[in-house]
């Protein structure tokens, strides 16, 4: 594979951040309890989602940050470790909320709450997966030895 072709491939990662963080801000819940209805971005959930949007923009700085230093492989951890954070935190408060142990928006009582992931919560699972995957790009190129083909 062509070096132009692998250099483009990295860029998955910062790519992937920024989806996250424009997804962030998008709905990504629809509740409705009581014949009420209210979309609510990641920003308006608050509270542990901010670490979402947090591992996003430190995906995206540290990319740029060693690209500019020309040691890309070592934003490759932070890429990694920054996405599984985001996404355990989305599916442990999907599991909460689905479960009904606790819910991040209102105590329901005996009203039943129903909620539907929306396009925000996909284009952020969508946005860290890309993370991870142009992390494996970002690995550091191996150098022919001089003698071999």
């Amino acid at each position: 594979m062509s070096k132009n072709i692998e250099d483009k491939k990295a860029f998955l990662t910062p790519a992937g951040a920024i989806i996250a963080l424009i997804c962030f801000f998008l709905p990504w819940v629809k509740v409705s309890c009581a014949g009420r209805i209210k979309n609510v971005s990641g920003a308006e959930i608050g509270g542990i989602f901010w670490l979402v949007f947090v591992a996003a923009l430190a995906i995206m700085v540290a990319f740029f940050y060693f690209r500019s230093k020309k040691q890309l492989e070592k934003s490759m951890p932070v890429a990694i470790l920054g996405s599984l954070l985001a996404l355990a935190v989305m599916f442990i408060r999907y599991i909460s909320l689905s479960c009904g142990q606790r819910s991040v928006f209102a105590k329901a009582g005996s009203k039943v709450i129903d909620c539907t992931i929306q396009v925000g919560a996909i284009g952020t699972i969508i946005g860290f997966i890309l993370a991870i995957a142009g992390s494996v790009f970002l690995k550091p190129k191996c150098e022919k030895r001089e003698g071999e083909h």
